[in-house]
Formats: structure tokens, C-alpha cells, sequence
């Protein structure tokens, strides 16, 4: 299980297959959606009051045996193809968020990670330093990035960075547990 949410009474599950490949949307146990290759990219979420996520399926971009991905946003509209940069060179993630899809990547060319929403397009820096690649979107009152960032040459620590490269808070904390206070009118989580 990827993803879980609940409304009302009701259970929904995002799940992907045990080998990595193919997954499956489930209400109350009962399939919705699934597909036997790609898989989620992020998590099942409520956006503007609907539930979605998105996904990736492997395709063949030539005749040389090559593969390539396609990127999906499913909401209660169905699913819809999202168009990536040729050169976006891997997604980490993709979240709607008030009705706009933003994804977060790899880009050639590009020290650090692009986030990209509508005709928008911001390279988070790291001002020399290094990053894990469990790097997601997460949701206060605005659109966040969570990252693992290196740290003094003596490890990592969680920080969160806002729209526009600006870190906005991160935490000291030694263990995998997220540790934040309210910082720049964001609730303390």
C-alpha cells in the first residue's frame, strides 16, 4: 500500500505490485483502476475535495528498443497524460495542489532539482550541498518540497523549502523523525 484515504465511511487504497511493476486504485477493497506496468509516483491525497495521484508507465521511444515514460494525473475526471520536458531526466514526484499540477525532477543540465508548475519552472539550489533522493511534495497551508539535505560534512537533516527556492525551515533533528516549529505562516506540523 502507497497510499490510503478515507472518506465518510468509505476506504480508499493505492497499491503497487510486490515486483515494482503495475498497481491498482481500490474502493472498500474493490478495484477501481489498476494497470499491469508503471506505478505511483507519490501518493493518493485530496485535492480541492477530490481524490488523486499520478502515475508512470514505461513506453518505447524508438525504433532501437529504447524506453521512455508517460506521466498520468488521476482525479475523480479521470486520467489525464501530463506532458514533461524532453529534458527532464527523472520525476520524483507529482501533486495537484489547488487544481494545479506541479512535479518535481531531474533535469540535464541542472545542478539541482527543477519544480515545475504550469509554464513555471524553479531550480532549487542547494548552495553546495548535497541531497538525498527521498526528496517529496507536502502539503500545510501551501505547497511544500521535504527534503534530506547534507549538513555540515556530518550528515543529514529534513528541510522544507516553499515555492521559489526559498527554504523556509529545517530541522535539527539526529533521527528519521520529522521535528519542525511555525515558521513564515506555516502551521507547525
Amino acid at each position: 500500500v502507497c497510499g490510503l484515504a478515507v472518506r465518510d465511511s468509505t476506504v480508499f487504497t493505492l497499491g503497487s505490485d510486490r515486483d515494482g511493476d503495475g498497481w491498482s486504485f481500490r474502493e472498500n477493497g474493490k478495484g477501481v483502476m489498476e494497470r499491469d506496468t508503471g506505478n505511483p509516483v507519490g501518493s493518493l491525497y485530496t485535492d480541492n475535495g477530490e481524490l488523486c495521484f499520478a502515475y508512470r508507465i514505461p513506453v518505447r521511444t524508438g525504433g532501437d528498443g529504447r524506453t521512455g515514460q508517460k506521466f498520468y494525473m488521476v482525479s475523480e475526471d479521470g486520467d489525464m497524460h501530463l506532458d514533461i520536458p524532453d529534458d527532464v531526466t527523472s520525476v520524483l514526484d507529482i501533486r495537484r495542489h489547488r487544481g494545479e499540477v506541479n512535479i518535481l525532477a531531474y533535469s540535464q543540465g541542472c545542478d539541482g532539482m527543477i519544480w515545475l508548475c504550469g509554464e513555471s519552472r524553479d531550480t532549487i539550489d542547494m548552495e553546495g550541498g548535497g541531497y538525498k533522493d527521498y526528496s517529496r511534495f507536502v502539503t500545510a497551508d501551501s505547497l511544500l518540497i521535504a527534503m534530506e539535505t547534507a549538513y555540515q560534512g556530518w550528515g543529514y537533516r529534513t528541510c522544507f523549502w516553499s515555492r521559489g527556492r526559498k527554504r523556509i525551515t529545517r530541522t535539527e533533528a539526529p533521527s528519521s523523525s520529522t521535528v519542525c516549529s511555525a515558521c513564515d505562516g506555516m502551521p507547525a506540523l
